[in-house]
């Protein structure tokens, strides 16, 4: 779908579903047509930011609004634009994205804009009585309306009592207002100098959300995608490991495949098991960290996010080197699992190695002078 088309058509429910159907398909099977029980993540959660622990992938109805947006800011922010006489019709949702300074009250709406001293529209104070009026009494700017009370006199028809309870607040809420001679100004509340970006825009829509654990060592690592989207699966406990098989009653290996010792679970599997921490204990060894070595009861979230290095570079570094752990384990277990292989951590190490030389011929290590040792240069002296 071309931006273009989105900045200027208000996208069609059908459509956008469409579209969307086309992404899941492609995402979790990479082909045309499958049908369904293939999605491991909500596709609403699928499509949030990295940061609040999705995958990233646009909103397309979120991204459509934050690109019409603009044009509703153009037409105020800028009222001698050609087009700024048409009658263009501007969402609660964008409204809300504008900050209003009240001045003459020309430009400002009664009901809808955030011109009141608490930043908060009468929509929205008063959704009851809005609904119940009509005509011209709701299209109303903020000069009409204070005029001679005129908001109240262009009300005619038969309230309901809550609608007769909204009145008396918003008579309470405008009985002092004081107009000023200068204009109406408005301001982009979410970027630092007041002015609309589509990508601010976009991004207003999930303020407040909670941060997701362990999302920045994920995406700030320099490892393969396939490799960080499987950290993001992992963070979020959707592979079908045995603990998750045995909830919806399908066939599961009674134990771990590595240690035959305890239930299979995704922490587990890459932190608390035996033949994991072998591996770990070798890795950290070397770092002169065995202080960080996992627990049998560790968390994902919870280990990664609390290690503690020095810089950027090296942060990155490390959190590139536990993606590259992490998914050589996983790759051992699917061998065997699928492939009836024998469990073995020194076979898992001189695959972190084979995986690290080519990481490291290809740059993704950025610098040989990483503070915990240089992860490739170790497992070569280990391995050989």
């Amino acid at each position: 779908m071309p931006v273009y088309a989105m900045m200027s058509l208000d996208l069609p429910m059908k459509t956008i579903a469409g579209i969307e159907k086309i992404c899941r398909v492609f995402l979790w099977k990479g082909r045309k047509d499958v049908r369904g029980g293939h999605c491991l993540v909500a596709w609403k959660d699928v499509c949030s930011p990295h940061e609040i622990g999705g995958l990233g992938i646009p909103n397309l109805k979120l991204l459509n609004l934050a690109l019409r947006t603009r044009w509703g800011w153009l037409c105020r922010a800028d009222p001698m634009r050609p087009w700024a006489e048409f009658n263009i019709q501007i969402s609660e949702q964008a409204r809300a994205l504008c900050e209003a300074a009240r001045g003459n009250g020309e430009a400002l709406h009664f009901w809808y804009d955030h011109w009141l001293p608490e930043k908060r529209s009468l929509a929205y104070l008063v959704p009851t009585l809005l609904s119940e009026i009509s005509g011209r009494a709701s299209r109303l700017s903020v000069v009409e309306a204070l005029h001679a009370n005129g908001w109240l006199r262009a009300i005619h028809s038969e309230l309901s009592f809550q609608a007769l309870v909204d009145l008396l607040v918003v008579h309470d809420r405008v009985a002092e207002v004081i107009l000023s001679d200068y204009d109406d100004r408005f301001r982009w509340k979410w970027s630092g100098n007041g002015i609309y970006t589509a990508s601010s825009a976009y991004a207003a829509f999930f303020r407040g959300r909670v941060l997701a654990a362990g999302a920045t060592e994920v995406w700030s690592s320099k490892a393969q995608t396939k490799c960080k989207t499987f950290m993001w699966l992992a963070l979020k406990n959707r592979f079908w490991t045995a603990d998750r098989l045995s909830k919806r009653g399908l066939p599961h290996p009674a134990r771990c495949p590595l240690c035959d010792q305890s239930d299979e679970t995704i922490d587990h599997l890459l932190l608390g098991c035996v033949v994991a921490r072998e591996v770990w204990s070798t890795l950290l060894r070397g770092w002169n960290r065995l202080c960080w070595l996992p627990t049998l009861q560790a968390s994902l979230a919870e280990g990664w996010t609390s290690l503690v290095v020095q810089g950027k570079k090296e942060r990155r570094n490390l959190n590139t080197s536990i993606t590259l752990i992490c998914w050589c384990l996983w790759k051992h277990r699917n061998s065997v699992v699928f492939d009836a292989a024998t469990p073995n951590a020194r076979k898992i190490q001189q695959m972190i190695d084979s995986e690290g030389r080519a990481w490291s011929s290809a740059g993704i290590f950025h610098s040989v002078d990483f503070s915990l040792s240089c992860l490739v240069d170790f497992l070569w002296n280990v391995i050989e």
